[in-house]
């Protein structure tokens, strides 16, 4: 590739594909290197290579703790609104079994009121059929002594006639 990118720089240039042969036969490019300028070429692309490697593992490392964090967060968050939710379906629980009991319990109190309705209207009931029977007997005491008044005016007149007719038969018998 940094053939190619030269081959178009130098192709494009007014020298023409003839300064790139030049370039590429140039003695400095074909010149014999140390052994020790090789090894130590060597070591410093291995030490750039190990850096970019580190730095990539660095990276990566930093990429996952990040993701690792966001993973936590995510958790956290999620626990949260379980926590909230589960908080809030609580409330509803005990708000409905605090009004099912109150009404419960209004039912309860509306039942004692019937039946005291009805325990006081089977009073008023037996009141007034004491009244009834108390008032029966009171017009039959007083037919009765009505009944034995007249009687007792009708005895007395019979008394009296009689009386007078034997005034009048002793009166005539004189």
């Amino acid at each position: 590739s940094r053939q190619a990118s030269a081959v178009s720089l130098t192709s494009t240039n007014s020298g023409g594909l003839r300064s790139l042969h030049d370039k590429l036969m140039s003695p400095d490019r074909h010149r014999r290197q140390r052994p020790d300028e090789v090894m130590r070429k060597h070591d410093e692309r291995h030490r750039l290579a190990v850096q970019r490697k580190e730095a990539l593992e660095a990276l990566r490392q930093e990429k996952l703790r990040g993701a690792e964090q966001l993973r936590q967060d995510k958790l956290r968050q999620l626990q949260q609104r379980r926590e909230h939710f589960q908080c809030h379906m609580d409330q509803r629980l005990r708000r409905a079994h605090e009004l099912r009991q109150a009404t419960l319990l209004e039912k309860q109190m509306k039942a004692q009121k019937e039946h005291s309705k009805v325990h006081g209207v089977k009073q008023e009931i037996a009141f007034i059929d004491q009244l009834n029977a108390e008032s029966k007997t009171y017009e039959l005491q007083h037919r009765l002594e009505s009944a034995e008044a007249r009687r007792m005016q009708s005895l007395e007149a019979t008394a009296r006639s009689s009386a007078k007719a034997a005034k009048e038969e002793a009166a005539r018998l004189r």
